[in-house]
């Protein structure tokens, strides 16, 4: 019953989401409300409590991190919720499988994107310019963040067993992340001179050689992340969409060039650059700005937006994925 009660929340909080491009808190939270009860009277062991605190904090940090949407936020956490104990209780590589559902959607998604794409090129036979050297400037992001992770691993590891104190994978990759956070924050990994002392260091320790650099694996990895860099910057180029500024709705994003030309103009009061995530999303006042400007000026009649990407869908596809491994396999 409570399955066919989630795929109905499912196919109407997709449908919304296409169809408005929201996900309606009435649908939602009530949701939440009776997963919450069954929860309540249900036989909950520790580990099934963690698998739900686990994935209710992952949902939380990608919404606070921009990577999705409050209403996608909010589907996930009802059918975290709502998900039978047994299909919680179940893991894939000694994972939940409601902690599988935004891995599933996210590389669903991905393959959206990739197919979207390829489509929009052929239909549009557009010429991808300079994606080369997008990709190398990726790939020597990746080294200076690679050669600095290594460095600290290395550092934290040996004050570790100095000061006599154990740390799990976890704790590693935690400090590891937040000094690279840091060193971003602060623009250190921009300055040439660090990142040759880091290299120099780890060549000095051992760290880096011949054998570490030039191995099968490590081949293999580089070429994993050039490619994906190259189809990171081919989807791109297709993943925006010109409207008239009557179609603008609130919760769209525009694309960085459209804000600089209103950023730019005198008559303007909408004065945000985009950064084309879910941060620059247009509310009811910037779009009244907006279009207060293209009435004063001829020229401006059409604007750049991203594209919507029905996300709702893709944690519906995932869900499914989910509860039919559970349920028959």
């Amino acid at each position: 019953m409570m399955l066919v009660f989630i795929f109905g929340i499912l196919i109407i909080g997709t449908y919304t989401d296409l169809k408005y491009g929201i996900i309606p808190n009435k649908l939602i939270f009530p949701c939440i409300l009776v997963g919450i009860v069954c929860k309540i009277f249900s036989s909950i062991s520790i580990n099934l409590l963690s698998d739900i605190i686990l994935a209710s904090v992952i949902s939380l940090i990608l919404f606070y991190l921009k990577i999705w949407a409050g209403g996608d936020c909010k589907l996930y956490l009802a059918i975290i919720l709502l998900m039978p104990n047994f299909i919680i209780e179940s893991t894939f590589y000694g994972i939940s499988y409601i902690v599988w559902i935004p891995i599933l959607a996210f590389l669903i998604g991905y393959f959206y994107i990739i197919g979207d794409s390829f489509y929009q090129k052929i239909k549009q036979h557009k010429k991808n310019n300079n994606l080369h050297i997008k990709a190398r400037n990726d790939f020597i992001r990746y080294i200076k963040y690679y050669v600095v992770i290594i460095f600290i691993n290395y550092c934290v590891n040996n004050l570790s067993k100095y000061l006599n104190i154990q740390l799990n994978t976890w704790m590693y990759l935690l400090i590891s992340l937040g000094l690279i956070y840091l060193f971003i924050k602060i623009g250190i990994l921009e300055e040439k001179f660090f990142i040759l002392f880091v290299i120099m260091m780890d060549i000095y320790i051992g760290i880096i050689n011949l054998n570490s650099l030039f191995n099968l694996k490590q081949l293999l990895i580089w070429m994993t992340i050039i490619f994906s860099s190259l189809l990171k910057h081919f989807n791109n180029d297709y993943n925006y969409e010109e409207i008239v500024i009557e179609q603008l709705k609130p919760g769209m994003i525009l694309s960085t060039t459209s804000s600089y030309i209103f950023f730019n103009d005198k008559l303007s009061k909408y004065k945000r650059i985009s950064d084309e995530t879910l941060r620059s999303r247009l509310t009811e006042s910037d779009i009244t700005q907006i279009k207060e400007v293209s009435s004063k000026r001829d020229y401006i009649k059409t604007i750049t937006i991203m594209k919507k990407i029905p996300f709702a869908l893709f944690i519906s596809l995932s869900v499914i994925v989910v509860i039919l491994k559970g349920v028959f396999i």
